[in-house]
């Protein structure tokens, strides 16, 4: 719509002003011939000049004519491109059922959501997986469900990044496997800033509440540390100080894990460099707890309860296997 108005701007432009240079050489008498050479020098630049200009006029109008082609076959070349994509997409869902109304084998439900994504449809392939969770038509695996939603957090849609950040905090559940718990590579070895900010803060409630979702005797110390660094490397990298105060007031708590190990645990490993966990504490310890929701504040309530369950469970089964013995 706007080239259009460009080219529109530009054809009457071209035409005005060579009406008015026209109308000026006439009224200057540029092509008055009295029979003197000097006219006669002056109408024979006169022309000269006209056919200059005539000349420029075609080629500009050709070169407009050209935009004007261009555009048309650029917006047809877009309509074409939104055809195939709904056609793909049409097809891809289909893939999810049967005619019959039954549920479709894992690889074929997992490669129609796959070719969504990846078509750029990210917000439609992660409706389509919330429905098949809420509903519980036929899910897909931990490992691939954080993979899809890694590409609609990486993608330029903010939609899709919002509604991926949203699957994560209310649906963080299903990213449970028999080997721990998925998470999105983006957002667990690094922490992109260019996130949508709704969606880094729901992906940090999703975070905490699967971490306190399992019991703690029940998670791997390995697992539950890699949960730790992703926590760290958010509150390094988060600019936002409310962000950054939701991260540190449950970092404080959850550090204590670290404590609780079977080994006594000084560092914490990241992709590029090890941190250490006495100064991640002093820092996390600086930050304005106040800044932090109160969603979040709730959350570290149910951490220290989590914390506290596990110590006590752990002194019990101790105390049990004393008495035994």
């Amino acid at each position: 719509m706007n080239d259009n108005r460009t080219i529109k701007i530009l054809i009457s432009i071209v035409l005005i002003s060579y009406f008015v240079i026209a109308v000026l050489m006439l009224k200057f008498g540029f092509f008055e011939y009295d029979k003197s050479d000097s006219s006669a020098k002056l109408v024979g630049a006169s022309l000269t000049l006209v056919g200059c200009l005539v000349t420029t006029m075609v080629t500009l109008f050709g070169y407009i004519i050209k935009l004007s082609i261009d555009h048309n076959n650029s917006e047809l070349q877009k309509e074409a491109e939104k055809r195939l994509k709904l056609d793909a997409a049409i097809k891809a869902v289909t893939l999810l059922g049967t005619e019959s109304g039954g549920d479709t084998s894992l690889m074929q439900r997992t490669g129609a959501l796959f070719a969504l994504a990846r078509l750029g449809l990210n917000d439609l392939a992660i409706d389509l997986v919330r429905f098949m969770y809420t509903e519980k038509v036929g899910n897909i695996g931990p490992y691939s469900m954080s993979s899809l939603l890694d590409i609609a957090l990486q993608s330029n849609d903010l939609n899709a990044q919002k509604k991926a950040g949203e699957f994560l905090r209310d649906q963080y559940d299903s990213l449970f496997s028999d080997e721990g718990f998925e998470w999105p590579e983006c957002i667990s070895n690094d922490w992109p800033q260019e996130l949508d900010y709704s969606a880094r803060y729901d992906a940090l409630q999703g975070l905490m509440c699967g971490i306190m979702a399992r019991p703690r005797v029940k998670w791997e110390d390995s697992r539950l540390f890699a949960c730790a660094s992703y926590l760290a490397i958010a509150f390094e990298k988060e600019q936002d100080p409310h962000l950054k105060a939701n991260i540190a007031v449950f970092l404080k708590e959850f550090l204590t894990i670290f404590n609780q190990a079977k080994k006594k645990v000084t560092k914490i490993y990241l992709p590029k460099k090890d941190l250490d966990i006495k100064t991640l504490l002093i820092d996390v310890s600086q930050i304005d707890e106040k800044q932090a929701s109160d969603p979040i504040q709730r959350l570290v309530g149910n951490l220290r309860e989590w914390l506290c369950r596990d110590s006590i469970n752990a002194q019990r089964n101790s105390d049990d296997t004393d008495s035994g013995n």
